[in-house]
């Protein structure tokens, strides 16, 4: 720590292993009962020991991140705890590290209605917006727009052997 006195050292240290309570910090560098409050506040506002409360706290949390993810870790690891409970340390464990993941979920939405009636009410949206929403196109396997599309694709795209999409270089238009 900085150039502090002792009862400075011994505030700076009980007041992050406090959590930044003054006044019992103040006691546990042995201001007295009567002078606590006030030098613990006084304390708090001098640079030197605000610096020092600093590196300290740093110093104090780095190692609890650390136990905490050796922690994190034996969970991970122990066969014996619950596979949801496993699960989550793991990603708490990645959450720490910076990579981040989002939770995928899968929603299941159930609309009987037939093709007759969505084109019904596709037509109405239609003539309520002016004729802004974008054509329908038939996609049932086979129809004509589907292997239009299809063939025009194939053209643009070529896949890889893992059966990703490797798009083709599109030729800029020529300026006149």
């Amino acid at each position: 720590m900085r150039k502090l006195t002792d009862r400075q050292r011994k505030f700076v240290a009980a007041y992050v292993e406090l959590g930044g309570h003054q006044t019992n910090s103040a006691l546990a560098a042995g201001y007295s009962k009567r002078r606590a409050a006030v030098a613990g506040s006084t304390l708090v506002r001098n640079p030197r020991v605000l610096a020092a409360i600093r590196e300290e706290a740093e110093r104090h949390f780095g190692a609890g991140v650390a136990l905490s993810t050796a922690v994190l870790i034996e969970l991970a690891r122990d066969k014996e705890v619950p596979p949801e409970t496993r699960r989550k340390a793991a990603n708490d464990i990645l959450n720490r590290s910076g990579w981040i993941l989002a939770e995928r979920r899968e929603v299941t939405i159930n609309d009987n209605r037939t093709t007759e009636e969505l084109l019904a009410e596709w037509r109405q949206l239609q003539a309520e917006m002016g004729g802004l929403l974008p054509p329908v196109i038939d996609v049932t396997p086979g129809s004509k727009p589907v292997a239009a599309i299809s063939n025009r694709l194939e053209t643009q795209a070529n896949f890889d052997g893992n059966g990703l999409l490797d798009r083709a270089p599109v030729a800029e238009s020529e300026e006149k």
